[in-house]
């Protein structure tokens, strides 16, 4: 690339940084969306843009911690799952429990 072109891009880049038509916000989320980190929340909202202005040593850590990340996720996944699953099951039992009754 010349640098003609590196000028042109960076040009083009803070022309879009600038532009408020460009920007969109955020969707709103709620509080519980608001206490995500910013990489978790890149994935609900789709914006990776943080992800260019980080170094290499930064990116490879998020790599070498990705798997961990996501298993801790998925086991709260996990536990609110139960956490609402559970009060079914019990409603379903007692009322099992009411028909043997009869």
């Amino acid at each position: 690339m010349g640098e003609e072109e590196k000028n042109n891009d960076l040009q083009r880049q803070l022309v879009q940084m600038n532009n408020p038509a460009h920007h969109r916000p955020p969707p709103a989320r709620g509080v519980a969306a608001e206490n995500q980190p910013k990489f978790q929340r890149s994935f609900i909202d789709g914006d990776f843009d943080f992800l260019k202005h980080l170094t290499y040593e930064e990116l490879h850590q998020r790599m070498a911690t990705l798997d961990q990340e996501m298993e801790r996720e998925i086991d709260e996944l996990r536990q609110r799952y139960q956490a609402k699953r559970q009060p079914i099951l019990d409603a379903m039992d007692q009322k099992r429990k009411r028909q043997q009754n009869f």
